[in-house]
């Protein structure tokens, strides 16, 4: 099963993710999407680094850079197929409830239904 996250891997997101990723039973590959100003380090699991992309994911609102990081995000999940989406952060939701609107356009790129969980409130 491929799993993708988006989110801002920062503070402790950055560490929930990497966990979760490290931690995790094998059997999983994964992919991570993130601001490309977040300045986190490679997470590497079984002496690999996990396939990371950057894209216009800020945290101040901007409908201009907010266009940009759902577009980029289309484009990663039509090249990866992901199974499942994992949205972080109030961004990542925001981004993630756009593709969950996009869902059949997703599902005619992909040729198969997707699973996202998009999540946007902090704890």
């Amino acid at each position: 099963m491929k799993i993708l996250h988006v989110g801002q891997m920062i503070g402790g997101l950055d560490i929930y993710i990497r966990n979760s990723i490290v931690y995790a039973e094998s059997g999983y590959e994964y992919v991570i999407v993130h601001g490309d100003k977040d300045n986190n380090k490679p997470i590497e699991k079984y002496g690999r680094e996990i396939k990371e992309y950057r894209i216009k994911l800020y945290r101040d609102l901007n409908l201009w850079n907010d266009l940009k990081a759902i577009v980029q995000t289309v484009r990663i999940i039509k090249k990866e197929r992901p199974d499942l989406i994992h949205c972080h952060s109030a961004k990542g939701g925001i981004v993630g409830r756009q593709l969950d609107h996009c869902q059949k356009v997703l599902h005619l790129l992909i040729s198969r239904k997707i699973r996202l969980l998009p999540f946007d409130e902090s704890y």
